[in-house]
């Protein structure tokens, strides 16, 4: 969608209002999609579980984002003009949620593509890119559209268990919020035009593997049909130190299990401050990325350590990661002025003295591309999400589409996009993203994406007539779509490649 000077504003006293089940909302009517911002979904005290929002008379404005959840991490600021970003304001009470639609109260039951932010369990929100606004989705796919907010890092993963009864599941208030979230979508997303039995849950990274843990948290079930996951797979080993974190922070605080009640009104400054320092001393450096769900009777653990729940296993699923993610810095500058020489150095400075084999098994992958790139390959998304695939497909009766997205912007000369690339393409927002846009040839690229994910969101299928055939994932021939200048489906073309490169120890990420 190529953004369009406003043509249309209404919001008048009582248009565009819809009605709730806690009460009546007004947003507003922008070139012929409504936008009903910064919705309360839930309300929580701090580390309680959330319930329904109390109920209003008159109408409330929903014309501004809500509440985002506060960060622990701060921040820097590089890195925005490829990835374009918004901060907002914070506050542990951040169960907001965003929807954008071409209906209103008018029985459309158009499917519901609900989007879950990336940032790890610790940072981010619904609005914090750009690529997040979900108005050209919403338009170009005759969809509901809807992005949210939920508590994260220490309010939302902080395991208290031992400390009361009443502290249960605060390990995993961040995943409870996500299923109040998707319980008010299907109780009112009528009212917006939406099919309350059509829901498409889809997620970047952090946000991937929030939606792997509700596929295995039994109270989101049957509030979504279909799955997207990009760049969600990390890890296929469950690592819960969670116990070790609280207690850590309850030390720094000062805090006793005798006088556990004070953890109730702690300041922001200095619950962040103990989380810090605690990180620090259980992972032998500060990481807020040390945050996660906590296995127990709400979440009965990863399935990769116990299997696929079978009320899931009817659920389509597309999931995929990038050519790059996070390992190492972009190789800069026009590819085709370095000489053999001088790109088998760039690609030995990772890869040592295989670097003309994983040059060499790099063009057969991906022969759109610079052999430059072929050291900054990912495996560590790309490996597990094959992994999962060929579990999933043995476990469950709906079909798995796996892609890998691998695309080269004209920045600095030539930058390959790296973890969230592709966010700007399948939200149909490439012309936010100046340094990504590159035309016909984006625009393209946009057309392919974004429709591949309104088609599963509408069937279950991504295929539509602007992409290739896609094949849904198989053990034998592992079918891949490649999304990128030349987008067409692949099978097992990375596979020596990935040999290659299984051993080669990725860059330590560290999150200061």
């Amino acid at each position: 969608m190529v953004r369009q000077k406003v043509t249309e504003f209404v919001c008048d006293e009582n248009y565009p209002v819809a009605q709730t089940e806690q009460g009546k909302l007004r947003g507003f009517l922008l070139n012929g999609t409504f936008q009903f911002l910064g919705v309360r979904y839930a309300q929580a005290g701090r580390f309680e579980m959330p319930e329904k929002p109390a109920p209003w008379t008159g109408i409330r404005d929903a014309c501004e984002y809500g509440y985002c959840a506060p960060d622990i991490m701060g921040g820097e600021p590089w890195g925005w003009f490829l990835t374009p970003r918004r901060k907002y304001f914070t506050s542990e009470d951040c169960q907001y949620l965003n929807i954008w639609t071409k209906h209103l109260h008018d029985g459309a039951r158009r499917p519901v593509m609900v989007w879950i932010h990336g940032g790890g369990f610790f940072g981010g929100s619904g609005i914090d890119l750009e690529a997040y606004d979900g108005e050209a989705l919403a338009g170009d796919g005759d969809v509901v559209a809807i992005t949210l907010n939920h508590r994260l890092n220490l309010y939302g993963f902080l395991n208290l268990s031992e400390y009361g009864e009443e502290f249960w599941n605060s390990g995993n208030l961040g995943i409870a919020d996500l299923v109040a979230a998707l319980q008010w979508i299907h109780d009112n997303i009528g009212e917006f035009g939406g099919d309350p039995d059509n829901v498409t849950i889809m997620g970047q990274s952090g946000g991937g593997g929030k939606i792997l843990c509700l596929m295995q948290t039994p109270a989101a079930d049957g509030l979504y049909q279909k799955v997207i996951i990009q760049s969600g797979v990390l890890s296929e080993e469950e690592h819960d130190s969670s116990k070790e974190l609280a207690e850590g922070m309850l030390r720094e605080l000062g805090i006793t299990r005798e006088s556990i009640q004070k953890i109730r009104t702690v300041p922001q400054e200095a619950l962040c401050r103990a989380a810090w320092e605690a990180s620090g001393k259980v992972l032998g450096i500060p990481q807020p990325a040390a945050w996660g769900p906590t296995v127990n009777a709400y979440y009965p653990g990863s399935c990769f350590t116990h299997g696929f729940r079978k009320e899931t296993v009817g659920i389509p699923i597309l999931i995929g990661s990038n050519l790059f993610e996070l390992d190492g810095r972009s190789p800069e500058g026009h590819k085709e002025n370095l000489t053999e020489e001088e790109k088998e150095a760039i690609v030995a400075q990772r890869t040592g003295g295989l670097a003309q084999d994983v040059m060499r098994a790099f063009r057969k992958a991906y022969p759109d591309m610079s052999d430059a790139y072929a050291g900054m390959t990912d495996t560590r998304f790309r490996i597990p999400t094959i992994h999962y695939c060929q579990r999933r497909i043995q476990a469950a009766t709906a079909p798995v589409f796996n892609y890998v997205f691998a695309y080269e912007s004209r920045f600095h000369g030539g930058v390959i996009l790296g973890h969230g690339g592709e966010l700007p393409f399948m939200f149909g927002n490439a012309d936010r993203h100046p340094a990504m846009y590159q035309g016909e040839n984006s625009e393209k690229l946009q057309r392919q994406m974004e429709g591949g994910w309104i088609a599963f969101a509408y069937s279950g299928n991504p295929n539509h007539p602007e992409l290739p055939i896609w094949k849904p994932f198989t053990e034998e021939k592992q079918e891949c779509m490649i999304f990128g200048r030349n987008t067409g489906l692949s099978g097992k073309q990375d596979a020596e490649l990935l040999e290659l490169l299984k051993n080669r120890k990725p860059e330590q990420i560290h999150f200061s």
